[in-house]
């Protein structure tokens, strides 16, 4: 029954009426909280918001985080590998030494943030933040012919 939850609505004097169905929402907001070494590795954390936080030396390993906000956080020697960061903002963010390997940052927003030597971007993405277009076509059951697969006859002229 996971994502369905039912809410119950009281009337204003203390009876239950009906029960109706609402949409659970998750929304995290860590404003200026010690996260220090703390495993948030494999988590939906999209939309999270991580205003002026100390997250040093914490795993953010394949973490669901787009659009987060990290605004003023201090983020060193955190690690990121793997992690979404589509769209993500660290303004004003401590990076140095942090491990951005394999990492999603389409459209992250680094203006007056802290790096070092010791900031890993290996392999990370970076570019525009807009969703890019399946570029892969959809057909009724026809085959998809690589275009290594095509071979091009010319017609000899008699």
């Amino acid at each position: 029954m996971a994502g369905r939850n039912l809410a119950v609505r009281g009337d204003g004097v203390g009876r239950l009426s009906t029960m109706q169905k609402v949409k659970h929402i998750d929304w995290y907001i860590y404003d200026e909280c010690d996260l220090r070494d703390t495993d948030l590795s494999e988590r939906d954390l999209n939309g999270a918001h991580f205003i002026s936080v100390d997250a040093r030396g914490t795993l953010f390993i394949k973490t669901q985080l787009q659009e987060a906000d990290f605004y003023g956080a201090d983020l060193r020697n955190a690690y990121f590998v793997e992690a979404n960061l589509r769209n993500a903002h660290f303004e004003g963010a401590d990076l140095r030494g942090a491990i951005f390997t394999r990492a999603n940052l389409r459209g992250a927003c680094f203006d007056d943030s802290i790096t070092d030597e010791y900031t890993t971007w290996y392999d990370a993405e970076f570019g525009d933040g807009e969703q890019e277009e399946d570029s892969e076509r959809t057909t009724d059951g026809i085959e998809k012919i690589e275009y290594l697969e095509v071979y091009v006859f010319e017609e000899v002229e008699n």
